[in-house]
């Protein structure tokens, strides 16, 4: 996914931009992430933003 600035990032598990536009992810491998209408986004395990260094590089 790209960020607000245009830079690539990804995370652990699934993805998910919040409301502020931070893009936020499950901090567990094959984590999940949903909207709750009372807390915004939930993530497996915990959300954790999402960062350019957790990409993976094809080989």
């Amino acid at each position: 996914m790209k960020d607000n600035t245009g830079r690539i990032v990804c995370g652990y598990g699934q993805c998910m931009e919040n409301s502020s536009g931070v893009i936020v992810c499950s901090s567990q491998r094959g984590g999940f992430v949903t909207k709750d209408s009372v807390s915004g986004i939930v993530c497996t395990g915990g959300c954790v933003e999402a960062s350019p260094s957790l990409c993976q590089v094809p080989k």
